[in-house]
């Protein structure tokens, strides 16, 4: 899983990386035309083997927490208020137990991106709940400013800041927009 990945390799180079998001974008996509948002994006629910010329095959899995969206005839997966999910990756609206959409996935990935490109999460702390707290009220520190010497792409460190905001509204609205930002920063590097 990429979680191993990166604790035995450490952070990994946007040209390797942003080709994983891409994949990961599709697999989630097709989700959330589906209706289920993943809930609990992290490195170790992303699989990496290797493809026959040698590149990575990404896969999204472990849609334990996923949930379908609310509609008539459906049944509550969880208890409204809930807070499912890993704190290092759980966007604000999780941390509330406020309704998730696609774009909860999508911060959660953003996390998962700031992570695998800096060797750091984008937020830190003794416990789950100052984890919580500052996904919740704390910006976090652009991956080019965390790791300098890593020689992050600036439009790199713009989309992930922008998949990190706190109001969904302010994020890419569907997985397909962030999508097609990834293969643009993936063309501006070569």
């Amino acid at each position: 899983d990429l979680g191993r990945l990166l604790r035995t390799t450490g952070p990994m180079p946007w040209s390797r990386l942003g080709k994983v998001i891409v994949q990961a974008c599709s697999s989630l996509a097709e989700a959330h035309q589906k209706g289920i948002v993943h809930r609990d994006i992290k490195p170790e629910n992303i699989m990496l083997m290797k493809a026959r010329d040698g590149s990575d095959l990404a896969k999204v899995l472990d849609f334990g927490l996923a949930k379908l969206r609310e509609g008539e005839g459906l049944s509550e997966l969880t208890s409204a208020g809930a807070i499912v999910g890993t704190p290092y990756f759980m966007s604000p609206e999780q941390v509330r137990g406020d309704p998730v959409d696609a774009r909860s996935d999508i911060y959660s990935l953003g996390a998962l991106m700031y992570r695998a490109l800096t060797g750091h999460y984008p937020f830190n702390g003794p416990t789950p709940m100052s984890v919580f707290i500052r996904h919740l009220t704390e910006v976090a520190v652009p991956p080019i400013d965390r790791a300098p010497e890593l020689a992050i792409p600036p439009g790199v460190s713009r989309m992930v800041m922008r998949m990190l905001l706190k109001n969904p509204a302010d994020r890419f609205q569907r997985v397909e927009d962030l999508q097609v930002a990834v293969v643009e920063q993936l063309r501006a590097v070569g």
